[in-house]
Formats: structure tokens, sequence, C-alpha cells
């Protein structure tokens, strides 16, 4: 079954390209990391439209987040010179500013002498982990077979899906993208009918085989997809059947290679680009084989590995994250795995339907003290669907119970589609059964959707008073009005070309509601800038289009 694909054509040679590396040498695979994107990032960054779809430009203006330099493409001259040294590239980020190469000694000495070659570092080597489910465990006996949720029941109810559903909030016109190993017959099994049908599979690729599709490849992402979007009253129902999917193949099961890591960069970069509210992954990088120069406990901090800091980059663009913790807790490494160390993104742990925890769910803190996992969800005796068999099946991993969370994500923010991924991963924590006494074994627990739609529905109705600012003409000429709302006292206003520099500072004292301030602004160039608002309680923004 064909995909309505939305790709714009000039992604499509970052995964296209051939290259011949030399023999004879040992090849090591490096990160180049480059000193800057040209002399066009005044041209890109004024047309976000060549690399960004509108869905994507929308998002980042709807929270305020500035179109940078970090999403300008890699300068194209740059790779080809690179490809002259014999060096194979195998990866791109944007993001990074970083080109992800497997060359020999003499290669990555030519590399390094390149004028515009900032650094290069290792990658890291490491032992993928995809997040092992274990299929055909008896279904629980509390489950109400005959529920509209059919042998889902009881993981819906526990964090609230039928209050949520009963709502109206289904996860409509939300976009969710997995990352995952493949996704077994997907495009034929009944419970994943109606996406096709109404064309809510936006794009679906394999980055491992370099290939359109995956459902040919292996079945763990069928069986995380059914917990979301399978829709079979009294069969089994997800906690968002009604969402818009993005379906990627990062992993390869087959084979322990640290190329999967890179796959996870270049598939959220190209989720991003197509405006996708979500992203989940039921994967994790940790162990590693011995004598290797790997991903240790102390690279769980937040920040060091590739993944983690594609994660933090994601949410750092309006993306919502969730990862499943990992199914380690009784394995001699025991802790969560990255992503699930990067800070602003649901880490989920595993409980059974007693709210008891996994054994096996993996623990934290992070390496810097941090609480994981955030919450928890029903990972044991779990009801999916198999993509071998297409039955309804039992099975239990934490690969089952981050897709739950993913999904009752996606019905708050089609509840309240202007909920940031912070005040998301906060509404939902503060939801939950433990928020007054959270630990690294269950988080902040398990999260009451109900609870949390009813939170974020008491700020609808109460935000009359709540700070804030709006910015008219936008796109603006000649002069911009500011209007302020529960603003008072001194603030300060500044504007930000995408190079992240001052253009422009003013200060003002402002006094009532509804307060207006008048900026000129002919002095600017067209493009894309970012105001921010100093106040005596904290700071707002919004972005600025100059004509």
């Amino acid at each position: 079954m064909q995909t309505n694909t939305i790709i714009k054509g000039f992604l499509l040679p970052l995964f296209s390209i051939i290259f011949t590396g030399s023999f004879g040498q040992n090849v090591e695979k490096k990160w180049i990391f480059l000193t800057d994107k040209g002399n066009n990032v005044e041209y890109y960054l004024s047309h976000p439209e060549l690399y960004l779809s509108q869905r994507a430009i929308e998002r980042r203006a709807k929270y305020g987040i500035p179109i940078d330099i970090t999403d300008v493409p890699v300068k194209r001259d740059y790779l080809q010179t690179i490809q002259s040294t014999g060096a194979k590239i195998v990866g791109v980020s944007n993001w990074l500013n970083a080109v992800c190469v497997e060359a020999n000694s003499t290669q990555i000495q030519n590399l390094s002498i390149l004028p515009f070659v900032k650094e290069i570092k290792n990658h890291t080597t490491y032992r993928r982990r995809i997040e092992e489910i274990h299929e055909n465990m008896p279904l629980n006996n509390t489950a109400k077979i005959n529920s509209y949720y059919g042998s889902a029941f009881v993981q819906n109810d526990m964090i609230g899906i039928p209050c949520i559903h009963n709502a109206g909030y289904t996860g409509k016109n939300v976009i969710i993208t997995l990352m995952d190993s493949g996704y077994r017959n997907a495009d034929t099994l009944s419970c994943f009918k109606h996406v096709f049908l109404q064309g809510r599979l936006l794009n679906t690729y394999d980055f491992v085989d370099n290939q359109p599709t995956a459902w040919d490849e292996d079945g763990h992402g069928t069986l995380v997809w059914s917990t979301i979007a399978a829709k079979l009253p009294n069969v089994i129902v997800g906690t968002a059947p009604d969402a818009k999917f993005i379906l990627y193949r990062t992993e390869q099961v087959s084979a322990e290679i640290n190329q999967e890591e890179v796959n996870w960069l270049l598939a959220s970069q190209r989720a991003d680009s197509l405006g996708t509210d979500i992203i989940h992954s039921s994967l994790g990088y940790s162990i590693f084989d011995p004598g290797q120069n790997s991903y240790a406990y102390a690279d769980m901090d937040g920040k060091t590995t590739i993944i983690t800091q594609a994660a933090v980059m994601a949410r750092r663009k309006g993306i919502m994250i969730t990862n499943s913790a990992g199914n380690e807790g009784t394995s001699s490494w025991g802790y969560i795995t990255a992503p699930s160390d990067a800070d602003s993104i649901l880490c989920v742990g595993a409980v059974d339907a007693n709210r008891i925890r996994a054994a096996f769910s993996s623990y934290g803190p992070t390496y810097d003290g941090r609480i994981k996992p955030d919450v928890m969800a029903m990972g044991v005796a779990a009801a999916c669907v198999s993509g071998n068999s297409g039955n309804v099946v039992s099975a239990s991993g934490t690969s089952l119970s981050g897709p739950l969370i993913a999904g009752l994500s996606a019905c708050l923010l089609q509840a309240k589609p202007t909920l940031s991924p912070i005040q998301l991963v906060n509404a939902i924590r503060d939801a939950s059964d433990r928020k007054n006494t959270p630990d690294n074994f269950y988080g902040y627990g398990v999260p009451d959707g109900c609870a949390a739609l009813a939170s974020i529905t008491y700020l609808d109705q109460h935000d009359s008073n709540t700070p804030s600012f709006e910015i008219y003409p936008n796109p603006v000429t000649n002069t911009l009005q500011v209007e302020c709302s529960g603003i008072s006292g001194k603030i300060k206003l500044s504007i930000f070309n995408a190079l992240s520099q001052v253009i422009k500072q003013e200060t003002f004292f402002v006094t009532g509601d509804n307060a207006r301030i008048t900026i000129p602004v002919h002095t600017l160039l067209p493009g894309n800038y970012y105001l921010k608002i100093d106040t005596q309680n904290g700071t707002l923004g919004k972005i600025l289009i100059k004509q």
C-alpha cells in the first residue's frame, strides 16, 4: 500500500549519495564538525520554506521558537569536498553542523587539514538495544474483552484514556513519529486500515536499507504502533487512534552497529522538517562489548551521546519526546539508557496491571542526579497486535509502556495545541500518582490522563491574567505594535536575528492591562527574527517576520 509521501526534494540527497571508500587500511567512523554553513546563511534563514514544511514553520511560530542557523542545511560544497577525499559519508546533521564518515587514517588526515573542518571526534562504539518484547504471554485476567477497547482496556484505563476519548480527544491532527526496527505487515493489518484509508500515514522511510518502507522487516514496530493506532472496536483500540503518523526504521536487529544512532538523528531531523509534534522510540543505547571505547553510565548525563543531543535538539524545536526506559532493570547495567537521559523528555518505565513496577524496567537516576524514569505505564502482559500473525497478543517490555504515554501526549496536545513540550511533560508528571514522592524506580508514577486534561482545561479557563503579548502586523514592514496583557512594571524588549545576535534592545515601563508599545523596525533587513520580552516574572517570546 502506498503512503502519502510529502518529503521535499531537498531532503533526498542526504540519504541517496553513494561514496567509494579506500581499501587496505583500517576504516574508522568519525564525526567531522564544521566551522560554518557558508556564505548563504542569511538567505536560507529568510527562506525556511526551502528546507522546512509549512507545518514545521508554524510549529516554531506557535511556540515562539526562532528559525536559526541549526536549521540551515550543511553547505553542499563542503560535502562534495569531504567526498573527494575518499571518505564515505554515512550521515549529515544540520543540527550539529557535522558529518559522520567512515574513513581510513590517510583520509582522516586529509580531512583534518580542510579549512572548514573545526574538529574531528570519534564515534563511540556501543551495543544497540532494541527493547525486547516478550510475546504471547497470558492476557491479564482483569481485561474487559467486551469493552470498546477490548484487550487494551486495562492498559488504557490505567492512564485515563477512556475519559479523554469520551471528551472528544483521540489524537486528531497531531503527528506522531515512531523510530523502530521495522513494521512487518503493518500495511496489510486490519487494525491499521483506518490510518491508510484516511491518509493519516504521512511518511515512511527505512534509514537502514535506504528504501521507502519497512513492511517486510522486523515486527517490533508493529507491536509498538498498535498500542497507539489500533482501532478494532471491542477487540483492541489504541491510545491515539485518530492521530497522524510518520514511521521510520532506524534499527537493524541483526547487527549491533553505531550507525543506528546516526539513523535516529537523521530521522528526527526529517520528522522535524515535516512538522511532527511527537517523537517516540522504544530503544536505548548502553550495553557495550568488552574492550571497546564505549558509552558508560557516566555518559548518561543528558548531553553526551549523539542520540541524546538529537533528542534535546528536537525538544528545542518544539517536539515532544517520549522514550521507553529500557529493560535493563535485572541486568548488570540496570540504569535507563540514552536518549532517555535527556532533560525535559518523558522517559517511561513499566508496571503491571496492579501498578507494581516490573523488575526488568530500567531505573535512574541519570549520572548527573536527575530523577528517571519520569512516569510509568502498563508494560507487563499488555495487549498489542503481532506483525507475524496479525492477532492480538499479550506482551511485556517498556517498549509497550512508552508508546501508551506517547498516545496520551497526543490526546492532551489535541485538547490544548498551544502546550509546549515542557508544559506537556509537566502536566503529565503533575497528574501522576507519585508526584509528591518521586523516586528513581517509579519516577512521578502512573499518570491520570483525565486529571491532566482537567488541569490544562483549567489553565484555558484561568489564563486571562497570565502574562502575554501580541505583535502586529506580522509580517511587518515599518512599524510594529506590541500589545501586553497581564504585564506591569519595567520590561526589556530585545530583537534577535537568526544568529542569536541582538539587533535592537529597549527598556519600557508598562502600566495597566493591554498596554501598547510602538517599535520602529524599518531598518531591519527582511527575514525572520525573534522578539523577546523580559519581565519581572519571566521571559516571553515570539517569531517576528520582517518583509
